[in-house]
C-alpha cells in the first residue's frame, strides 16, 4: 500500500469495503498471482487510518484538515461512504469546536480526488458562503492556486446568493455608486 509498506488486513474486514469487497473477488485474486493488493495514490499513515476504520468504526480524532481531505479521498476510492461521512463529521467538528476550516491544500486534495457530485465540494464552498470572510480570500490566489471546478462553484454559489428581488437592484436604487464623477441626469448624453 503507497509504496514500501504493506498492512496485513483480515479478509473478513476488509469486505467491509466495496472496493476491497471487489478485489478479494476470486476472479480478481487469480489476476494479483499472490501480490498483495496496491493502493499506489494514498500515504500509509492514511490507509493506516482507514485501517483503524475498518476495525473499529471510529474515525483517529485529528484536527489535520489535510489529513483529513486525503481521508476523504481514500474514502471516495473505497467506496465507502460510511468512512466519507465519518470524516465529513470530523471536518465539521472541527470547524464547530476548534474552527479549523479547510481553505488551503484542502481543496485542491478533495477537488482533485472526488467526483463533481460530491458532497465535500459542496461543503467546502458552503463554508466560504457561511463561515468565511475576506481574510480567506486575501492571503491566497484562489483563482489561480485552485481548482477551476472549485472557483467556479463558488462564483455560482455567490451568484445563486446575491440574487435580489428586482426592485432592489442597485444600479436602480443607487446609480451613483456607478459613476466616477456622481450621478448623471436623464438628460446628459451617456455615449460621450
Amino acid at each position: 500500500m503507497g509504496g514500501a509498506e504493506t498492512f496485513h488486513v483480515h479478509k473478513d474486514v476488509l469486505n467491509q469495503s466495496p472496493f476491497f469487497n471487489n478485489a478479494l473477488k476470486p476472479e480478481w485474486t487469480a489476476m494479483r498471482d499472490g501480490r498483495p493488493i496496491e493502493i499506489p495514490d494514498h500515504m500509509p499513515v492514511i490507509f493506516e487510518m482507514y485501517d483503524k476504520w475498518l476495525y473499529s468504526h471510529v474515525l483517529v480524532e485529528t484536527t489535520n484538515t489535510i489529513a483529513l481531505a486525503h481521508m476523504y479521498v481514500l474514502g471516495e476510492e473505497m467506496l465507502d461512504t460510511h468512512f466519507q461521512d465519518a470524516v465529513i463529521s470530523a471536518i465539521m467538528s472541527n470547524c464547530a469546536t476548534q474552527s479549523i476550516y479547510p481553505v488551503g491544500a484542502q481543496i485542491d486534495i478533495i477537488y482533485t480526488g472526488t467526483t463533481a457530485t460530491s458532497p465535500a465540494r459542496k461543503l467546502l464552498v458552503d463554508f466560504f458562503l457561511h463561515a468565511g470572510g475576506k481574510e480567506w480570500v486575501l492571503d491566497r490566489d484562489h483563482a489561480s492556486n485552485r481548482p477551476a471546478d472549485f472557483v467556479n462553484d463558488l462564483l455560482t454559489a455567490l451568484m445563486d446568493r446575491s440574487r435580489q428581488p428586482s426592485e432592489s437592484l442597485p444600479w436602480i436604487t443607487n446609480p451613483a455608486a456607478y459613476f466616477l464623477n456622481g450621478k448623471t441626469t436623464e438628460n446628459e448624453d451617456m455615449s460621450t
